[in-house]
């Protein structure tokens, strides 16, 4: 169950998505609520706020966190599962909030600043992520030594963002079958670049 502060950040997605960012006024917001200025002004006080939430929920929330030196050593085959599993969740949010997943990477690419940065911050942290989990792999001998780190790094963000862009173009594919199909994409890459899962 939806908690309020989580309706109101799908119902500000949606119109953030239709009209923008400028064009969404705090009237619209609240009208759309259905909650008292002052009830929706307890969880969100200003636009900006909701703007925030928003991006932090719906696109750097579903990147992975960075990961304690000091924590589980995760290969590569556990971590590009574990991206994959965050995004597949974020297909089905954004599946189940009703909203197209063209109209998601239109909100990403129109962010500007100082979204840009934080975004091209997550990707790096993710790119180095991966690395360090083909490092590790390589490390234990499961990895081809033919293969670098950044390239498999870069070749596994790619799959995933490039599943997304293909996914604009076959909108009216169920979830659970655009899961499934990123599912395989996955297992047929690692199987290539990993060899099949001992």
């Amino acid at each position: 169950m939806k908690t309020s502060r989580e309706r109101l950040m799908a119902i500000a997605f949606r119109l953030f998505l239709a009209k923008g960012y400028d064009n969404t006024t705090m009237a619209d917001l609240v009208a759309a609520s259905g909650l008292s200025k002052g009830a929706f002004h307890h969880y969100f006080p200003r636009k900006e706020d909701l703007w925030t939430a928003c991006v932090e929920h719906f696109f750097l929330g579903f990147l992975p966190k960075p990961r304690d030196p000091a924590g589980k050593d995760e290969g590569a085959r556990a971590l590009l599962w574990s991206m994959a599993a965050e995004y597949g969740g974020l297909l089905e949010l954004l599946d189940g909030e009703g909203i197209p997943v063209a109209a998601y990477y239109r909100f990403l690419l129109g962010l500007g600043e100082p979204w840009t940065a934080e975004m091209e911050g997550a990707r790096r942290r993710s790119r180095e992520a991966l690395e360090a989990a083909w490092n590790l792999e390589r490390a234990r001998g499961g990895a081809s030594p033919a293969l670098q780190a950044p390239e498999w790094a870069h070749m596994a963000m790619s799959l995933l963002e490039g599943f997304g862009i293909l996914l604009c173009a076959e909108a009216a594919a169920p979830a659970e079958d655009r899961r499934a199909r990123l599912e395989e994409l996955v297992e047929a890459f690692l199987r290539v670049t990993l060899g099949p899962e001992a």
